[in-house]
């Protein structure tokens, strides 16, 4: 446990030095409510949902450590199996402090640890009270407490039955098309000294389809490592970590025929098994992806637009060869001016 706990305070150390402003403006939503949440008189959570690699707990805590608060001192940060016992202990030893709990997947499994987040993020009167109602020999504080802390809770998926917990905090779900993953990517390259070579191996060999669990921050690091330790079959390599999403390629392939809406949902449901709000919240994700993908071509065609415009201008200019009427020689000689 001491060995982790210095190892994480390197890596916070090491995030102050990481500056982006492009990764920023992506992140800014989430940036903002993570300082909210710590300013915020009558606000006291944050769930943050997300699918893994999308940086999450990254910017968090680089929010957090821009505001000046220190590790054990003023949040702490929890990211291992904990039973529901232990998770009451653990609130109860930092009830005035921000608490950080990340990807602890059993969280919302027990009623019990579900009544204390509950408890902790809310209450009705002006005191927050988080109890614990058992008989056990185990408890070792008191079974009732008034937390004065906050708390942020990150997670790949919440369960959608878990809408109490969503609506006593501040709610954030982020989700990045492809287009935007890949501009994140280019700009990880950079700041990690990653060579672009990589970024552009990602691009060509990726799309919409590509798997979440693949397509993140974390990719071109993994491919890096594949580059550095086998410069000659890197890309053979590194090709098979690039998994298609089947589900997102199906839709693709329905939405693009000529089938009704009613018909695309019921293909959907028979080829993958998924229910109508997939249907609609993945549709919603491809048609993100399109119009993103038309933004910044407008803006390329933007940045390009007054060469074009000379490129056209000159192509006008010049006349084709067969428009050129010849003179007979004797009248090009008399046009003809010899210094």
């Amino acid at each position: 446990a001491q060995y982790y706990n210095e190892e994480f305070k390197k890596s916070l150390e090491m995030l102050k030095k990481i500056k982006s402003e492009r990764i920023s403006q992506h992140y800014f939503v989430l940036q903002e409510y993570s300082k909210l949440l710590v300013k915020a008189d009558k606000i006291f959570g944050l769930l943050v949902e997300g699918s893994t690699g999308r940086g999450k707990t990254f910017q968090i805590l680089n929010s957090v450590l821009g505001l000046g608060l220190k590790l054990n001192e003023d949040f702490v940060f929890l990211t291992t199996y904990v039973t529901p016992l232990e998770f009451y202990h653990f609130c109860y030893t930092n009830k005035d402090k921000l608490i950080i709990v990340d990807d602890v997947p059993q969280l919302f499994n027990d009623r019990a640890t579900i009544g204390v987040v509950l408890s902790f993020l809310w209450s009705a009167t002006t005191k927050r009270t988080v109890e614990w109602h058992s008989t056990t020999t185990k408890l070792k504080v008191p079974p009732q407490f008034n937390p004065t802390g906050k708390m942020i809770i990150i997670s790949n998926r919440i369960p959608e039955a878990i809408t109490t917990v969503k609506s006593r905090c501040l709610n954030y779900n982020i989700e990045f098309t492809h287009s935007e993953m890949l501009e994140l990517i280019y700009e990880v390259c950079k700041v990690s000294n990653i060579p672009m070579e990589i970024a552009d191996f990602i691009r060509d060999n990726t799309d919409m389809t590509t798997s979440d669990d693949v397509m993140n921050l974390r990719l071109p690091i993994k491919v890096y490592e594949i580059y550095k330790h086998n410069k000659e079959k890197w890309q053979e390599l590194a090709k098979a970590q690039l998994n298609v999403d089947r589900e997102i390629k199906i839709l693709k392939e329905i939405l693009c025929s000529s089938l009704s809406k009613a018909q695309q949902i019921r293909e959907f449901y028979e080829r993958t098994g998924r229910h109508r709000s997939t249907f609609y919240r993945w549709k919603e994700r491809i048609e993100r992806e399109m119009e993103y993908q038309k933004l910044a071509k407008s803006v390329a065609d933007g940045f390009y637009a007054k060469e074009k415009l000379q490129e056209k201008k000159q192509e006008t200019e010049v006349k084709p060869i067969e428009s050129i009427t010849l003179l007979p020689i004797e009248n090009q000689l008399k046009n003809l001016k010899i210094p």
